[in-house]
């Protein structure tokens, strides 16, 4: 009886630890790891996409709205100099952040778009009075390294 059953119950033993092995390994090859993802800005991108290339009149389309908003801050700042009203600023300035965040921005731009990103945050603190230059000449010196970094500004 002991001979019959090596025979017979060795192929199944065999059967159901190969039939596991192949189910955990299909789940471990679907189930991608925590090294593989990456986190940016709510996005999720796999190790194994492809960047995105975006096309010529996306990129031309991003440099005229980072141009058409560098162009508000400085209004902003012009108009905080002449007209002190903190809630109409503070508003445009939320509208301007919200823009940046919902912009799809070029790979080659995206340290432009944190700067930016970034003088809107000195231009919300400078109109809270919150500034160590109490004529925002920093911010301003901000806006002029980037236009000049920058030949299409």
């Amino acid at each position: 009886m002991l001979k019959s059953l090596k025979q017979f119950g060795y192929p199944y033993v065999v059967f159901f630890l190969v039939v596991g092995l192949l189910m955990g390994y299909k789940e471990l090859i679907s189930t991608p790891t925590v090294s593989e993802k990456v986190t940016v800005l709510s996005a999720t991108v796999s190790a194994d996409d492809e960047p995105e290339v975006m096309p010529e009149e996306l990129v031309s389309a991003y440099q005229e709205d980072i141009t058409s908003i560098v162009s508000e801050l400085e209004s902003i700042l012009d108009q905080k100099k002449t007209d002190p009203d903190n809630l109409a600023i503070t508003k445009e300035i939320s509208g301007i952040e919200q823009e940046l965040l919902n912009k799809k921005v070029p790979e080659i731009y995206r340290n432009l778009h944190l700067d930016i990103f970034s003088i809107t945050q000195s231009v919300k603190q400078f109109t809270a009075k919150q500034s160590d230059q109490p004529d925002g000449s920093d911010i301003q010196a901000k806006i002029l390294t980037i236009k000049n970094q920058y030949a299409w500004f």
